[in-house]
């Protein structure tokens, strides 16, 4: 199993908005890969990333769905917020912000998980 790199996910959005989005593409590779890695399989398709740059809630499905599955896996609680990105993302367009602060705070919880199993953090 990979590690997961923790990062700030107000850093995340900054970065974002500072590179007119291309570090938001950057960041759905890197979200896709580190969940395929922590679950040993491909739960969100390196497909996804691309046309969520196109249409944001495919990524809000596809890691909402991931992140789900590995909280029921490992007992903790997440409580799916697809409805909430989705609604936000077409009425005020902030959904991919919002979704990108949650995201990177649950990494950060597994990442933290990892650690507390032995492995060691990525920062």
């Amino acid at each position: 199993m990979n590690k997961i790199q923790k990062q700030s996910p107000v850093l995340v959005i900054v970065l974002t908005l500072v590179t007119c989005g291309i570090y938001g593409i950057i960041w759905n590779f890197k979200v896709a890969k580190e969940l395929n890695d922590f679950t040993g399989r491909e739960v969100i398709p390196m497909w996804v990333p691309i046309v969520s740059y196109f249409f944001g809630p495919v990524m809000f499905y596809f890691a909402d769905a991931a992140i789900t599955e590995i909280a029921r896996e490992k007992g903790f609680e997440w409580k799916s917020k697809l409805v909430m990105w989705v609604l936000t993302w077409f009425c005020l367009m902030v959904g991919q912000f919002i979704y990108m602060f949650q995201v990177q705070t649950q990494l950060n919880s597994l990442a933290d998980m990892q650690a507390s199993q032995g492995a060691t953090i990525v920062q």
